[in-house]
């Protein structure tokens, strides 16, 4: 009964801490209403009416003057802001300092180079809308041996039709457009005119703050990094309480455990003559199982190699603690070192029998065999 309450409050508290940490990142903080106005400052959620459907304020609306003076009509003497207000700011480069280390919210263009496209290569969307945005309005292709041209824009239905027509008609456009495109190879090769860029995201390292300022940019857009506050946390409650959860949940599984476990200490798990006694067993089924091997195919072995490492060779691996708390960690290194490297080879033939390549499965059954065997020399006590 405790091992499933503890799988219970495990999984409760495990939702309930996924819930609470994704409202983390939007945190805010109260602002009082005690100015006339708070330029820079922005609703963080709405606001809502008491009689109609419409909020009274939306979020992300700007605290000026007007919106302070409808909020105070309305009873409210505090609203709810973000924090930070903007996520992003634009920065001199002058200030190297303020730099370094932050990261990129916007593209920066540090110049433009030539690129070459080659006669015949397949052609993409993405490769129009380069196209596109280096001017060229078409482009010379193949399509099925004869030279045409293709449209760098996506072709659109007229907006003056109605709704579902224009839609009907767009997914006939969109189709044609696919074929086209799937169908066509560039005719002849020719050259871009395209701009070198740091991308959105990047990290401004040393490195790249010198491409920046070695390319004369003078401005460029930088994420603010908004600083986490617990008391603007609007779930930490729960937070807190799913933590209580989960920590309720292992004492109980591992009281369970113990219960259950009996001198092992832990559920399902053996003494370390047991494991002895379990390894020699799946040593005998192994030399068994590598004899018999040239006579099986890759999906007889898959069926043998199942139960083995699913069974006997999982219960080994959960059961390692009661070699190390018997023989230290120079008699576990000892046993579980080549055990290890037994386990790896049995996995790649559990592997190649799946993929149906029957000859490096037998290879590997019989390395794992081995591994296992040498496993078994090297018990303390052997």
């Amino acid at each position: 009964m405790r091992g499933h309450l503890g799988n219970l409050l495990l999984v409760l508290g495990t939702v309930l801490g996924a819930l609470a940490a994704a409202n983390s990142a939007k945190a805010s903080r109260r602002l009082p209403l005690e100015q006339d106005a708070y330029p820079g400052e922005f609703v963080a959620r709405d606001v809502e009416r008491d009689d109609a459907e419409e909020p009274l304020v939306a979020a992300g609306t700007e605290l000026s003057a007007e919106i302070v003076a409808e909020l105070r009509a309305a009873g409210h003497d505090g609203v709810d802001v973000k924090d930070p207000p903007v996520d992003h700011e634009v920065v001199a480069t002058s200030d190297r300092a303020a730099l370094e280390g932050r990261v990129l919210a916007s593209p920066v263009e540090l110049g433009e180079e030539d690129n070459e496209v080659e006669e015949g290569l397949r052609v993409t969307e993405v490769l129009l809308a380069r196209c596109r945005a280096a001017g060229m309005e078409t482009l010379d292709v193949v399509i099925d041996d004869e030279r045409t041209t293709l449209a760098t824009e996506p072709p659109t239905a007229p907006e003056s039709l109605p709704e579902e027509e224009r839609q009907a008609r767009q997914e006939v456009l969109d189709e044609e457009r696919k074929d086209r495109v799937e169908s066509a190879r560039v005719a002849e090769t020719f050259t871009l005119r395209e701009p070198v860029l740091i991308e959105a995201g990047a990290f401004l390292d040393p490195e790249r703050v010198d491409e920046i300022l070695a390319a004369d940019v003078a401005t460029v857009d930088l994420r603010i990094v908004k600083r986490f506050r617990l008391g603007g946390w609007e779930h930490r409650a729960w937070f807190l309480a799913a933590l209580v959860a989960m920590i309720s949940g292992v004492v109980l599984k591992r009281a369970a455990a113990y219960a259950a476990g009996g001198a092992t200490g832990v559920a399902g798990t053996m003494t370390h003559v047991q494991v002895r006694a379990h390894m020699a067993e799946l040593a005998s089924k192994l030399d068994d199982l590598a004899a018999r091997a040239d006579g099986l195919s890759a999906h007889d072995l898959h069926a043998e190699l199942d139960p083995l490492l699913s069974e006997d060779v999982y219960r080994i691996v959960e059961s390692r603690t009661a070699v190390a708390n018997k023989f230290g960690a120079g008699g576990f290194v000892a046993v579980f070192g080549p055990f290890a490297s037994a386990e790896r080879f049995l996995n790649r033939a559990w592997s190649a029998a799946v993929d149906g390549n029957a000859d490096e499965a037998r290879e590997s059954v019989r390395l794992g065999a081995r591994g296992i065997a040498e496993t078994l020399a090297a018990f303390p006590g052997a």
